[in-house]
C-alpha cells in the first residue's frame, strides 16, 4: 500500500461586471507522493485565501480493498449483534 496526499483547491478571481462581481473558477484535485510536496503549496494557496480541502489516500490492490471492506462489515455487524451478510462473488 502506497500513501498519497491529495489537496484540492477552488482557485478563483473575482471579476467586476457592472454593479455585480462574478466568482469565477476552477476545482481540481492535485496528487503528491509527499506530505512535504503538499505543504509547500498548501501553504500557497492559504495566503491566496482559496477555498480548499485536504486528504491522505492509499493506493492499493483490489485484493487490499475487498478485505478492508469485508473488515468493516463485519465489525458493524459485531457492533450490533447482527448476522454478517453473504458476500456475492466478483471479478
Amino acid at each position: 500500500m502506497k500513501t498519497v496526499y491529495t489537496l484540492t483547491v477552488r482557485a478563483n478571481v473575482k471579476i467586476p461586471t457592472g454593479t455585480l462581481n462574478l466568482d469565477v473558477g476552477t476545482e481540481r484535485t492535485y496528487i503528491f507522493a509527499n506530505i512535504t510536496e503538499r505543504q509547500k503549496i498548501l501553504e500557497w494557496v492559504r495566503a491566496q485565501g482559496w477555498v480548499h480541502s485536504t486528504n491522505i489516500e492509499h493506493i492499493m490492490t483490489a485484493d487490499e480493498v475487498r478485505k478492508e471492506i469485508t473488515r468493516s462489515i463485519e465489525q458493524t455487524c459485531e457492533r450490533f449483534h447482527h448476522p454478517v451478510p453473504t458476500f456475492a462473488e466478483g471479478s
